[in-house]
């Protein structure tokens, strides 16, 4: 596996890049890149993550680093064509407001655009204990890859017990509840080799219905697909995934592929 870390010096990204490197041995990641994106070249920064990487290196990890000149998520854009990449982690210090969507942070950027797993961190994390995760979603087949892939990263990191969480309100869901117990058979099928439970949760949106199922409940890591996007809705609803990117503080796995 190879991991890519975006860095821009702030806590929050050298948060993501200490997480990063705890991944090594469970997700038996071969290779750490660490990327760095500036519109001009800062000798400074060069020095920097050339420190970095070097140190990463003497505790037995191949890593390197990379400098894009460009805009964060056209750089990797750009980087993504010619490298195969496993998973991005990146660090965000969350947003809200309205000026979320008329601006949006570098991170939402990231998950919008690119076509990659991406686990976005939003505080130190010390050690890797997760016990219970949460995948949220819609139980269209078209997101039991993206559930496959993440039950590929829960299960090397230990993850002992897992809740399907569907939220059911009126612009995310509306099908009849024996409709949606059948979806979630097929979603259990997939882990059946997990503690699985599967939850009918009813919110005013999607964003709000798994920050309060997560707190309720305590999960440790979230996931959701971003495979499937319409651009228009974004514009007028607002994206679940960046909502859920932007305003829930545990780490979020946004899947795409």
């Amino acid at each position: 596996m190879k991991i890519l870390v975006p860095l821009d010096f702030s806590d929050c990204s050298m948060n993501a890049l200490a997480f990063a490197e705890q991944l090594i041995v469970p997700l038996d990641v071969e290779e750490l890149i660490i990327f760095h994106s500036c519109e001009s070249q800062n000798e400074d920064h060069k020095n920097t993550l050339s420190k970095l990487s070097s140190e990463i290196v003497s505790r037995g990890t191949r890593c390197s680093y990379q400098i894009g000149e460009a805009k964060l998520h056209v750089a990797l854009q750009n980087y993504l064509l010619d490298h195969d990449i496993d998973l991005i982690v990146i660090g965000s210090h969350g947003v809200s407001g309205k000026s979320e969507w008329f601006i949006g942070s570098n991170t939402q950027k990231v998950v919008r655009k690119l076509h990659c797993p991406i686990l976005v961190i939003k505080e130190e994390i010390r050690s890797i204990s997760f016990e219970k995760a949460a995948f949220v979603t819609s139980l269209a087949k078209s997101e039991q890859t993206c559930f496959e892939q993440f039950l590929t990263i829960i299960r090397k990191l230990g993850v002992r017990e897992l809740h399907l969480l569907t939220i059911n309100t009126s612009s995310f869901f509306s099908e009849p509840y024996v409709m949606v117990s059948r979806a979630q058979q097929s979603f259990e099928k997939i882990a059946s080799d997990m503690d699985i439970k599967c939850h009918f949760y009813s919110d005013y949106s999607v964003e709000a219905g798994a920050r309060h199922f997560i707190q309720e409940l305590g999960i440790d890591i979230v996931g959701i697909s971003n495979h499937n996007r319409n651009p228009i809705k974004r514009i007028i609803q607002g994206s679940n995934v960046e909502l859920m990117v932007n305003h829930i503080d545990i780490p979020v796995l946004s899947i795409d592929y």
